[in-house]
């Protein structure tokens, strides 16, 4: 399996400056109202000979499934300049929904997908999240995507007392929300990336000690990481911090701050900021001669990835991802992948074959098709009262062990958390590759 460029990046510089993918944003966007929900389309099916992938765990087989459907809603950014996230992903919770209706429905029932596009926007996540629980009437909610809309999903779905599900890492430092029973996130937190990406950058670099802390304290996702992850998990880790330096999300100007970064005497930098900030900040230093090792905090998973975006200007570059190029060589994950592929080129033909894995599609389609087993193990049917059918879910979803996920077995924690995939990886020549 190779990867390559989601066909529907159009202006491809623009997107990669789009605000960071997997670990998001919790700035505050400009207010607007929700779209219309859309409809969903289901993705094709792989092409005839093609490697088929497992299904997901708990569907049935045989008959057509009737009567009403049971609905689940969707929130992904759809539209504006973070489009290529919701672009890239939106396929997989339609394959899901694809093959459990192939393969005969949920306890009788057809599922339907309700599509909500929420552009890093919590005021449309609102809207959004409203609107699919009371006129949609689902029994469950993927999304929403970024950290700033899931703070604003999250005391909502304990009022609608819908279950939410995080299909990204989104919101999940403790402290960035209060948590309740009817949400349930990723497995992970600042200090887990930072820490399993320093682990990495301490392989490749053994003799680099003193480091620049810089990045955006204005974005709340990133100033967390400033203030409290950094500064705990670099001196634990035997680094010196010689200097922090921050910014804001809009500044353009980085010829000081990387003047600032050359004097300092560091060795390393450790970074956290979105795009465009981060990737302007390296093309500053590069531009004034400063070389040096740089480890990130998983807040530049950019579409396409920041390795291809930048080229040499990101080599040596390590962050931690959610998927890594040596797990495609697994047979089901291939397999998996290729079907992938041929859902994204069913829509797109012609176009470029896409890169895949690192905009959550992978996480996506398992947070997908872990709420079906869990729908399915509720007993509920598509004529179940709505209330009645949210609660039987949420109580489905706390007994989740053992799901067979695209990478490995996942579980939901009996704090609502869900089992998260993780890997250092380095930018070398275009691409990012596994640390060995």
């Amino acid at each position: 399996m190779s990867y390559r460029y989601q066909p529907f990046v159009g202006a491809l510089l623009a997107l990669a400056f789009a605000l960071g993918a997997c670990a998001p944003s919790a700035g505050q966007p400009a207010p607007g109202a929700a779209q219309q929900p859309a409809a969903s389309k289901p993705a094709a099916a792989p092409p005839a000979g093609a490697p088929a992938a497992s299904a997901p765990a708990g569907q049935a087989t045989g008959g057509q499934p009737g009567g009403p459907p049971i609905k689940i809603g969707f929130i992904a950014p759809l539209s504006g300049p973070v489009a290529a996230y919701g672009a890239a992903l939106k396929y997989a919770p339609a394959l899901v929904v694809k093959e459990i209706n192939d393969a005969g429905g949920i306890n009788g029932s057809p599922v339907e997908l309700v599509t909500v596009d929420s552009p890093n926007n919590p005021n449309q996540t609102v809207t959004g999240l409203r609107r699919l629980v009371n006129e949609d009437r689902v029994v469950a909610v993927l999304g929403p995507y970024y950290t700033g809309e899931m703070q604003a999903a999250v005391p909502l779905a304990k009022e609608l007392k819908v279950p939410v599900l995080g299909y990204t890492p989104a919101a999940t430092h403790p402290g960035l929300v209060e948590l309740n029973e009817w949400v349930f996130l990723a497995d992970s937190s600042e200090e887990v990336t930072v820490s399993i990406a320093l682990d990495g950058f301490q392989r490749v670099y053994p003799n680099v000690r003193k480091v620049v802390v810089v990045g955006d304290n204005q974005t709340a996702v990133t100033a967390v990481t400033l203030r409290d992850v950094w500064p705990k998990v670099l001196p634990a880790r035997g680094y010196e911090i010689l200097d922090t330096i921050t910014f804001n999300f809009g500044t353009t100007d980085f010829s000081p701050i990387a003047t600032r970064i050359r004097a300092s005497g560091a060795e390393g930098i450790a970074i956290s900021a979105l795009s465009p900030a981060a990737p302007s900040l390296l093309q500053e230093l590069e531009r004034q001669g400063t070389h040096l090792p740089v480890v990130s905090s998983s807040h530049l998973q950019t579409v396409p990835p920041i390795a291809k975006i930048m080229g040499k200007t990101a080599d040596g570059m390590v962050q931690t991802f959610f998927f890594s190029p040596p797990e495609a060589e697994k047979p089901s994950v291939n397999a998996w992948l290729d079907k992938y592929e041929a859902a994204v080129m069913a829509e797109n033909p012609g176009g470029e074959r896409p890169i895949i894995g690192y905009a959550c599609e992978i996480q996506t389609y398992d947070v997908a098709g872990l709420l079906m087993q869990a729908i399915r193990a509720s007993g509920i049917r598509g004529d179940t009262a709505p209330a009645e059918a949210r609660e039987k879910v949420r109580q489905a979803l706390m007994n989740v062990k053992g799901y067979q996920g695209v990478l490995r077995s996942k579980d939901i924690t009996p704090t609502g958390r869900i089992t998260w995939d993780f890997y250092p990886l380095i930018a070398d020549d275009g691409a990012n590759k596994a640390i060995q």
